[in-house]
């Protein structure tokens, strides 16, 4: 968790709990939601299934995408 707000803050001042709402909350674009799962990876070291992107909502769902990648490799 840590992770991941330490990679928010480079596009949101807002406060960031596991049920914020990557675009209704925290205030990202799909551009930036986009750009932001990508620094996802490359800080686990992993490849995330972005397959159906829309369906990551909040920052549960990046973690729990994480945690399934880390459990595949």
């Amino acid at each position: 968790m840590d992770t991941l707000i330490a990679i928010l803050k480079r596009y949101t001042d807002l406060p960031v709990t596991k049920s914020s709402r990557l675009i209704e909350d925290l205030g990202l674009d799909s551009f930036l939601t986009v750009y932001f799962l990508s620094e996802v990876e490359d800080a686990f070291h992993t490849d995330l299934n972005l397959s159906d992107v829309s369906a990551i909502l909040t920052i549960e769902d990046v973690l729990d995408l994480v945690n399934r990648a880390q459990a595949e490799s």
